[in-house]
């Protein structure tokens, strides 16, 4: 797969999941979030298990450029927020809390240095959606261990059990409202079985034509819409929705991640890989932060604070990265 388009995938999941989170009330965009968070996993799966097959490394060299990658951004956007949402919305410092809905900032005072620096590193969470962070590392380190098997078979086989064990996890633990999170992961596995039999994917990109591909894409829209706006469709298939969607938008996904793009759109698309992380990060924040002013959302707006800050912060980190690397 073309990783200048998978770039740009990433970016339109980002976006995606925004979108989830800014109409959180509305119906009609519920699966976004969860589709978004299953390509997301398939594609960092899927470019993980491949990287380490041509080029292996050493499990702490590993670890220190995943923490970079995903926790450095997660310093400078809660260092930034941390100290500025107070002082910006109180005109005091005090650590603010972000509601997932984007409308309401609970603010924490008189904390200790210790608390404040557990709210910096996200061991306390100040809002919603770095869970997904957590998760992201933990699948690193999982495919770093598999790779360590000789037997490309066996990768498939462990990473099927590893998922079919977390999905009795949840059939025992978590509470049905939140069922749904099972077919995140589904994205690891397939992400994986995709990296060890890559004729996989040659075969879904050498049978899937431009109208199949729409119509993949028609299909897991209009699912995705029906799940959410019928209660009957939602409260009886809605498990049976979610897995159809989530392995026809790995397909849609993989039909799309082909062909040889311009060098200005694989500039641009890698821009977009760069940011979009940036995106997810900053949303919810910048979110709540407008809604608090206003007293009301505005999604121009918040467009518009998402932009500014993810490029600038991005634009800072790549530069942080080029001293720490040379």
């Amino acid at each position: 797969m073309n990783k200048a388009i998978t770039d740009s995938i990433k970016f339109i999941c980002c976006i995606g999941i925004f979108i989830h989170h800014f109409y959180l009330h509305s119906p009609y965009v519920g699966f976004l979030g969860p589709t978004a968070c299953v390509i997301f996993f398939f594609l960092s799966a899927y470019g993980i298990s491949v990287s380490l097959e041509k080029k292996p490394m050493a499990l702490l060299p590993f670890i220190k450029k995943r923490l970079f990658k995903i926790y450095l951004p997660l310093l400078m956007i809660n260092t930034l927020f941390i100290l500025g949402t107070g002082l910006l919305c109180k005109g005091y410092f005090s650590i603010p809390i972000f509601n997932v809905f984007g409308d309401n900032i609970d603010f924490v005072q008189n904390v200790s240095t210790l608390d404040l620096f557990l709210y910096i590193v996200g061991i306390y969470k100040i809002d919603g959606v770095t869970w997904f962070l957590n998760v992201l590392f933990a699948m690193y380190l999982f495919l770093w261990f598999i790779h360590k098997m000789a037997n490309k078979a066996q990768r498939i086989i462990v990473t099927t059990i590893a998922y079919s064990i977390f999905v009795i996890g949840c059939i025992n633990i978590t509470p049905p409202v939140m069922f749904g999170l099972i077919f995140d992961p589904l994205g690891i596995v397939i992400g994986v079985l995709f990296a060890e039999k890559k004729q996989l994917i040659e075969y879904i990109q050498s049978r899937i034509t431009t109208k199949l591909i729409i119509l993949i894409g028609i299909i897991v829209f209009t699912l995705g819409f029906l799940m959410g706006t019928m209660q009957n469709i939602e409260g009886r298939y809605t498990k049976l929705i979610l897995l159809i969607v989530a392995v026809l938008s790995i397909i849609f996904t993989t039909a799309l991640a082909t062909g040889k793009p311009t060098k200005k759109f694989s500039s641009i698309s890698t821009f977009l890989g760069g940011i979009s992380f940036f995106v997810y990060l900053t949303h919810e924040k910048i979110a709540n932060i407008v809604f608090y002013f206003r007293g009301s959302s505005s999604l121009v707006l918040t467009s518009i604070g998402i932009c500014i800050i993810s490029v600038v912060l991005y634009l800072f980190y790549q530069k942080i990265i080029k001293k720490i690397y040379g």
